[in-house]
């Protein structure tokens, strides 16, 4: 599968990589019946894998994403990390991608070693400085776990960047000796 890893901007981590774009375009082409904006939207391969797996909860796609996640990070040969954790979603999609590169890397993962705290929403389409509030509240990190290790922290969707940048935060204020993060997708939104 053809890629176009993109750098991520600046964070609390060593190095950082959406793997391509979720999108290839997206045309507003007018108006619905009920006055909901509608778009001519193209997503890219990895895109379209992304959607699928996150949307339309297919779960027959991770076995590709686990081969283009481990394609990458094999050519990344000064990325050493010792421990792999997903950001946790309240879906599983996350947590068995993470399970697929345990096999292929024969890395541990610790799939608990950030922990969503209960009753906190995550809202979209809010202004990103009310996001990042949000995402203060809604995730705690176990330094015990994380200490002195070396981390690679992925995500299928990185769309403003504040989960992944406050996650990252936390875990390097826990004692994080490296950190890489890297997520599938990038929204065309994004800083």
């Amino acid at each position: 599968m053809q890629i176009n890893p993109i750098k991520l901007a600046k964070g609390p981590w060593n190095d950082g990589f959406a793997l391509d774009r979720y999108m290839k375009s997206s045309e507003f082409i007018g108006y619905d019946e009920y006055g909901n904006k509608q778009f001519d939207s193209h997503r890219t391969d990895l895109g379209e894998l992304v959607y699928n797996l996150k949307y339309q909860n297919n779960l027959e796609v991770i076995p590709e994403i686990v081969e283009v996640y481990t394609t990458f990070i094999r050519s990344k040969t000064d990325w050493i990390f010792d421990l792999i954790i997903p950001i946790p979603s309240t879906k599983k999609a996350t947590r068995l991608i993470a399970k697929g590169l345990n096999e292929k890397l024969e890395i541990p993962i610790a799939i608990d070693a950030v922990q969503q705290v209960t009753g906190v929403e995550l809202a979209k389409n809010v202004e990103l400085e009310d996001r990042r509030a949000l995402v203060k509240r809604k995730y705690s990190v176990i330094s015990e776990i994380v200490r002195e290790r070396n981390i690679l922290l992925i995500d299928d969707l990185y769309d403003s960047g504040a989960t992944m940048k406050y996650i990252g935060e936390m875990l390097v204020k826990s004692g994080v000796k490296r950190l890489f993060a890297l997520a599938l997708t990038k929204t065309g939104g994004t800083r």
